[in-house]
């Protein structure tokens, strides 16, 4: 009886047998920050094709397999993503890499079936550890009352990274001017945003730098009055009054132009500044605003044409609130009667009235803990309001003087703005930290 003996499968090229072996793969997707839906592994070994041979990821750790058998003593390779939509890119020179032609590709010797080393993406060895950041859900509330007592508003919506600063619409269901939005799974860190709101066809931005809210559990964030860093309710508008302004030149090094306007986010800045004329005074030029109804306003002059950003006024740092783009604004909070402010051009000051009556006023301690005195002295009458560095007051005084005590009551710390004005219209502003 003949015996028959078991052979293995083998290709025959020049004479040479190559046996067919099983070749296992394994590459870990887990630090992959793109979007995939399959893996291939693609070599030499199929001609390069991107979608001949899918690995799978059964129980979706992230690792994909796949055995392939292959008639060779030694193979190149690449893992590709979704027929070729992706495919590696590897490092010359690197462990487990060779380059041919140009081209570096993995590369491996086959000697019996075998089983290469799972690797990273991109990589030679295995990932690095990534951590897995815990997400919570959030819902942050930004109230726009104050604006809509003296105007409307039609919708407001939340921009920031997590929506490519494109917007998204906030709700106000119950009408109290208090816009709320919910994201959820929101990964753990900083979440930076801004709020706007839409008037008219009109896209109105927060001022100031972009907000920021640590998330570190699930959370409805404290409501926040539109343009303000720190939390709370917006506060109630003062009546309606006439706003008037003056500014004096008398101390400038330079002629002022032709005409002198006023500008500020009640004219939309330029597009609509409001051409100043001279007052009785020379060298100073008035204009009021007449029937003001929001209770804060942020403002500046321009010498010369207001299109023409050289000629905006340079406000100080130490009168000023920041505009969010790189300089400051001058702000003023308004007391509900007919106020007059009052300013040299580009100075905090003005002193064509009598500066003596503010020459006096401190605040001490300073830095302040949990209160400071503001000495204002005996002579006249002063109205006080400290406000924040986004202008939203957090404190105010009429008709005082004398010492008054400053409480810190619900103030954070950071910086504030403490601006006195005397019976004459003459404003000083003084900054006060509470540590």
């Amino acid at each position: 009886m003949k015996k028959l003996y078991a052979l293995a499968a083998a290709l025959f090229i020049g004479g040479v047998a190559v046996a067919q072996n099983d070749v296992s793969f394994a590459v870990d997707m887990n630090n992959y920050s793109g979007t995939f839906t399959t893996v291939y592994v693609s070599g030499d070994f199929n001609s390069w094709s991107g979608n001949s041979n899918a690995l799978s990821d059964s129980d979706n750790d992230g690792v994909w397999t796949g055995t392939i058998s292959v008639t060779a003593d030694s193979i190149e390779w690449k893992y590709s993503l979704d027929n070729w939509a992706a495919s590696e890119q590897l490092t010359s020179g690197s462990s487990c890499t060779k380059t041919t032609s140009g081209f570096t590709n993995r590369f491996g010797e086959i000697l019996g079936d075998t089983t290469f080393a799972q690797t990273c993406y991109e990589e030679c060895t295995l990932c690095s550890s990534v951590p897995v950041l815990p997400t919570y859900d959030i819902t942050v509330n930004v109230d726009v009352s104050s604006i809509a007592a003296c105007g409307t508003v039609d919708s407001v919506t939340l921009a920031g990274p997590i929506n490519g600063w494109g917007g998204e619409l906030m709700s106000d269901p119950d009408g109290d001017g208090v816009w709320s939005i919910t994201y959820n799974d929101v990964d753990s860190g900083d979440f930076q945003f801004k709020a706007r709101f839409h008037e008219n066809g009109n896209t109105n931005w927060e001022g100031g730098g972009n907000k920021i809210i640590t998330v570190s559990s699930d959370s409805v964030v404290a409501t926040r009055c539109f343009g303000n860093d720190t939390y709370g309710p917006c506060t109630a508008v003062p009546a309606t009054a006439d706003v008037t302004f003056i500014v004096d030149f008398t101390q400038a090094a330079f002629t002022p132009a032709d005409t002198i306007y006023l500008m500020g986010a009640f004219t939309q800045w330029d597009a609509n500044a409001v051409a100043m004329v001279p007052h009785s005074v020379p060298g100073q030029y008035i204009a009021t605003e007449a029937n003001y109804c929001p209770g804060t306003m942020e403002y500046r002059f321009s010498n010369g044409d207001p299109t023409n950003t050289s000629n905006h006024e340079p406000v100080p740092m130490a009168c000023g609130v920041d505009n969010g783009v790189g300089g400051y604004n001058r702000f003023f909070a308004r007391s509900g009667s007919a106020d007059t402010v009052q300013h040299i051009f580009g100075q905090c000051s003005f002193i064509a009235v009598e500066e003596d009556a503010l020459s006096g006023v401190s605040i001490r301690p300073n830095p302040m803990n949990e209160s400071a005195t503001i000495a204002l002295g005996n002579v006249g009458r002063y109205s006080v309001r400290v406000f924040d560095i986004t202008g939203r007051v957090v404190a105010g005084f009429d008709n005082v003087q004398g010492n008054i005590t400053l409480e810190r009551n619900n103030m954070v710390s950071g910086m504030y703005y403490v601006n006195i004005a005397d019976a004459n219209g003459a404003t000083k502003t003084l900054k006060v930290v509470v540590e």
